[in-house]
């Protein structure tokens, strides 16, 4: 199966999101992590040494483990990544100022994510896939993840188009299409 690149970055953004790390999944997400390279100097313009410091949310000697660890002053795979929004130029999402804790966060990067997603990957099969994992994760944590799903993403596009919505309820069965009937 092929992917195209933005595909694979919201994907990413998603998983460093959910792992507790939204400073790293809004780089994805904005302008990517080759603009962070500048966050490793300090006020005198010296670097950090090369073994301390990794892009973090919080200080350059705080690293993240290895699976979300870029150290983007080096050249390498990762060094042209521009973002989802930043490669075509889309001003950056910033977090708003009234989120205090690392779960508003995430919780507010994870909408922008979906919101991003459906905009990037429009008509290419991803939205239905994205919108039911994310409102299970959301049943999950104890949040309306039916609400999400339905009244947010699905019940609006219906009443635009005068058309009487589906019948979905909260139990998660009935958000699939019957496979044996």
């Amino acid at each position: 199966m092929l992917y195209r690149a933005a595909g694979l970055h919201l994907r990413y953004a998603e998983a460093a999101n959910r792992a507790g790390y939204p400073f790293l999944a809004s780089c994805f997400l904005n302008s990517g992590i080759r603009n962070e390279r500048y966050r490793f100097t300090r006020p005198d313009g010296s670097y950090y040494p090369d073994d301390s410091c990794y892009i973090t949310g919080t200080s350059p000697f705080d690293p993240y483990p290895f699976a979300y660890r870029f150290d983007a002053r080096y050249p390498r795979q990762w060094e042209q990544n521009g973002g989802v929004r930043g490669r075509v130029f889309m001003p950056a999402l910033s977090f708003p100022a009234g989120l205090t804790t690392t779960l508003d966060s995430i919780q507010w990067l994870e909408q922008q994510i979906v919101r991003e997603s459906a905009l990037e990957l429009a008509f290419e099969g991803h939205r239905w896939g994205d919108l039911v994992r994310v409102a299970r994760r959301m049943n999950k944590e104890g949040r309306d993840g039916f609400s999400f799903l339905f009244n947010d993403n699905i019940k609006k596009k219906y009443e635009r188009a005068n058309i009487p919505a589906p019948a979905f309820t909260a139990d998660e069965t009935s958000w699939y299409l019957p496979f044996y009937e």
